[in-house]
């Protein structure tokens, strides 16, 4: 069952023909594993968060840029120098406390990417070529 404050939260969607409480519980307990927390990364997982995706995996090994600012909307300028996994869950554990925001802040390698992504969806949101072929290698075998 979902709690008042869930039902208050996520009412808008909750009266979404087809969807109801049943629909809100399945996405309460999806697992989205985010890779890269950049422009696309940061409008994602807002969105996710805000919809109530119940744990939210965000993958990422670099740290806030002043050239971020402008495209990545999870961090401001008190975030420079820190991890972007890091300023991301404060930013998105304070718009729904509800939810569970894991990070990893570190390369998506060959030796790494099974244990990151397995069990998860895996949203693409990087900008490495090679690292999304390699992402994709591994959606297809799960």
């Amino acid at each position: 069952m979902l709690s008042d404050q869930e039902l208050q939260r996520y009412e808008r969607q909750l009266t979404i023909p087809g969807w109801g409480e049943s629909g809100q519980r399945k996405l309460n307990a999806a697992r989205v594993a985010i890779a890269g927390a950049g422009g696309l990364g940061s409008s994602i997982s807002t969105y996710l968060a805000a919809a109530g995706v119940g744990t939210i995996r965000i993958i990422d090994s670099d740290d806030v840029e002043l050239s971020n600012l402008n495209r990545q909307s999870l961090y401001d300028e008190i975030d420079i120098g820190k991890a972007k996994t890091d300023s991301a869950k404060h930013r998105l554990q304070a718009l729904n406390p509800d939810i569970t925001i894991e990070t990893f802040s570190q390369p998506i390698t060959s030796e790494t990417v099974v244990e990151l992504v397995t069990d998860y969806l895996i949203v693409d949101a990087l900008d490495n070529l090679e690292t999304r072929l390699l992402l994709n290698r591994v959606s297809q075998q799960q």
